[in-house]
């Protein structure tokens, strides 16, 4: 939930730093991410840090990417402990 702190998010593959700022603003769109900070960028895998306002759901979040990018979105995997998630688009 929101007090868990902050949820890791890995995203792949993006092409090119346009790509990058088009995702992390579709990522801020969804309602229970309050902000996302861009981690980390390399060979086209992106690692963001999200920030909730409400839990989160894996699925609700990667449906909501594929709407605002007008792509596929799978989630690969969820880790509680590590606290991130990891979706590949397509």
């Amino acid at each position: 939930g929101p007090d868990g702190g902050p949820i890791v998010l890995r995203i792949a593959p993006i092409s090119g730093f346009q790509g990058l700022m088009r995702v992390q603003d579709a990522v801020v769109q969804h309602p229970p991410v309050r902000e996302a900070t861009v981690e980390a960028y390399a060979r086209g895998e992106a690692r963001l840090r999200l920030q909730l306002a409400a839990p989160l759901e894996a699925e609700q979040l990667s449906s909501a990417l594929a709407r605002s990018l007008g792509l596929q979105a799978r989630v690969e995997s969820i880790s509680d402990d590590e606290r991130s998630i990891q979706v590949t688009l397509a």
